[in-house]
């Protein structure tokens, strides 16, 4: 039996494995772990983990409520695989104990200046290659947010870490994903792999984790198996084990980048009426299957919620695929009437007709805020 770590860094996000016999491998773009000896996948036989909850952790509603999202977020992704609760109350937690357990410490000793960790156990000889134990364990000296309030969170100027995202981080290392660092993916910089609109923020696997999950355990057994998304973040660079995201910008059409200035913890772009200019967004397809002729529109908003009641300035169709995350630019031409000095929001919706059944529909709108100037 070996034990791996696996430990989300705050700021620096590096990573360390304490002791691992299992190689990473990569395919397509994630990455999940393998048994050196017989080349096989680590992953549990059941394609199932019922945590056992700390009593004192998610006493509350509140940590009950994030918790029970965060395993509903992975239960709706493609692979055949799901989260459960099977104890709110578990009094005795701790490691190696053959429970899976989910509960929040200060230990130093466990936690190592980490805002969270997954110690996971597994079985490799023979033709074996089983997980056995996995415990996640959150920092209480993080500052967390259990709400969808956007503007409380780090990635939008606040001073509270989404507590949702780095949960599905560690979760996919529980199911047997490994870090990546060369794609816009939840294995990544979790914090800020998230969707925003109408000042609500959605934590969710998104595109690489899931087709990771359809890897080790093959496809969901659900009804719903369509999603596809857009967001206004994207893959940046490699931080060590980690991807690094930024958000996406706006350009002119000689691909030089718009001119932006700090907006409420995220970046509004200078752009003058009347001219035309490529925006920049990443979409996904979240769900199992590909999608040809998906219908894109693009909007000028007054306000961060973007609906099909905005005024729509373009429309297109795009192929999503499931094993790649899309960062892509579309020409958009902005309004010739509209007001010197004011904020707008240059919002996209995927699938704006509708047209595509969706296990997920609050992450098909997006957008950039932007300034007209003169």
């Amino acid at each position: 039996m070996v034990t791996r770590v696996d430990r989300t860094k705050a700021k620096l996000f590096i990573g360390l494995v304490t002791v691992c016999l299992a190689a990473c491998n990569a395919v397509h773009a994630y990455s999940h772990y393998h048994c050196s000896n017989n080349d096989r996948n680590i992953r549990w036989s059941d394609h199932n983990v019922n945590w056992r909850a700390g009593k004192n952790s998610f006493a509350s509603t509140a940590w009950r409520n994030a918790l029970t999202t965060a395993n509903s977020r992975w239960n709706e992704a493609p692979g055949d695989f799901t989260f459960g609760i099977r104890n709110w109350g578990e009094k005795y937690v701790g490691r190696s104990n053959s429970q899976n357990e989910i509960w929040f410490s200060s230990k130093s000793s466990l936690l190592d200046g980490a805002p969270a960790i997954c110690y996971w156990r597994y079985y490799c000889a023979g033709t074996s290659h089983k997980m056995l134990e996995a415990d996640i364990i959150f920092n209480t000296n993080v500052s967390w947010s259990t709400t969808d309030t956007q503007s409380n969170k780090t990635p939008y100027g606040g001073s509270l870490r989404p507590w949702g995202a780095t949960a599905l981080h560690e979760m996919g290392h529980a199911l047997g994903l490994g870090h990546v660092n060369y794609t816009y993916n939840i294995m990544g910089q979790d914090w800020n792999h998230i969707h925003a609109n109408n000042g609500i923020v959605r934590h969710y696997v998104g595109e690489d984790a899931g087709h990771g999950a359809v890897h080790l355990y093959g496809r969901t057994k659900t009804t719903h198996k369509n999603d596809v998304a857009v967001t206004h973040w994207k893959y940046r660079d490699a931080g060590g084990e980690y991807s690094r995201h930024e958000p996406c910008r706006v350009y002119h059409n000689d691909n030089t980048a718009v001119a932006r200035e700090d907006f409420n913890g995220f970046k509004r772009y200078l752009v003058k009426a009347g001219q035309t200019y490529k925006a920049e967004f990443t979409f996904e397809n979240n769900g199992y299957y590909d999608q040809s002729g998906v219908n894109v529109a693009h909007y000028i908003s007054t306000n961060d919620n973007i609906t099909t009641a905005d005024t729509r300035i373009r429309t297109g169709t795009m192929t999503l695929n499931r094993n790649k995350v899309y960062t892509t630019t579309h020409t958009v031409s902005i309004p010739a009437d509209l007001t010197v000095g004011q904020t707008y929001y240059l919002g996209v919706i995927v699938d704006y007709t509708g047209s595509i059944t969706e296990f997920a529909e609050n992450n098909n709108s997006t957008y950039l805020p932007i300034r007209i100037i003169p």
